[in-house]
């Protein structure tokens, strides 16, 4: 199922980037999945940012399902409704700072890997989405972290041929400055693994995954220091969440004692 929360007239197409969905005349359709544990506006802000860059027609924010990769995390029907109040809010809020530039992307929540049985492995997800958009190029949405843990999923070879990656990157660890700005989103490796060697720069990094596969990797600046852990741990101190997370997000997790001790 995939909940819509604006259906606006298709933009023009103004990116100076071409790939095969707009040789065919298809739409810009982009991925962003996480634990969204919870979602916050640094989430928010960074879906933004890759819908004004990459001039997206619709993003689509997915809530991963029951991890077997993390411990303790709130079910996936409280995150699933986080996920759909926040985008909504902001898709709304019109004093945001980004309402002029995402007003005609598509803003739209999926559960399809919160309702998939099993594991969830991000090449499933794309094989399923390439299905529901044949004729689109899709794109799939993430930070700095993931990337370097990307070719250690099962199956990098099939996320790299099904969408454009969009990296969200630390101007910090960037050799130079790229046009955008603004999060890291930390998502493990699919084998649970963590690399205890050094990072090597992440243009480096983008030039040799584009030499292994067949990948189309676009490096985006987003600095913003919010976490959902950060936010767990405010909320079980009782504080209040004020710039972290949108007003219904707050509501919803004080409404129902997430996170508190």
């Amino acid at each position: 199922m995939i909940r819509l929360f604006s259906r606006n007239k298709k933009k023009e197409d103004n990116t100076s980037s071409v790939s095969q969905g707009q040789i065919n005349g298809g739409r810009k359709i982009c991925i962003f999945g996480g634990t969204f544990d919870p979602i916050h506006l640094g989430h928010l802000r960074m879906a933004a940012q890759a819908v004004k860059v990459f001039s997206l027609d619709k993003m689509i924010f997915m809530p991963s399902g029951s991890s077997y990769l993390k411990s303790n995390v709130t079910s996936p029907d409280n995150r699933l409704k986080m996920t759909e109040l926040a985008v909504e809010d902001f898709r709304n809020d019109k004093s945001s700072g980004f309402y002029e530039s995402i007003i005609d992307c598509e803003f739209t929540v999926s559960d399809i890997e919160i309702r998939r049985e099993g594991k969830t492995y991000t090449y499933e997800t794309l094989e399923d989405m390439r299905k529901l958009y044949p004729e689109d190029t899709l794109y799939f949405l993430v930070g700095e972290d993931s990337l370097r843990h990307m070719e250690k999923w099962v199956n990098p070879q099939i996320v790299f041929a099904d969408s454009v990656v969009i990296a969200a990157t630390r101007p910090s660890k960037r050799k130079q400055e790229f046009d955008g700005s603004d999060h890291e989103i930390y998502k493990p490796d699919e084998t649970g693994q963590d690399s205890d060697q050094e990072l090597e720069h992440v243009e480096d990094l983008q030039a040799r995954l584009m030499k292994m596969y067949p990948a189309e990797i676009h490096l985006m600046n987003f600095d913003d220091n919010l976490s959902s852990h950060l936010i767990r741990l405010a909320a079980s101190e009782g504080k209040p969440l004020d710039g972290m997370v949108t007003p219904s997000v707050a509501s919803f997790i004080s409404e129902n004692r997430l996170y508190s001790e």
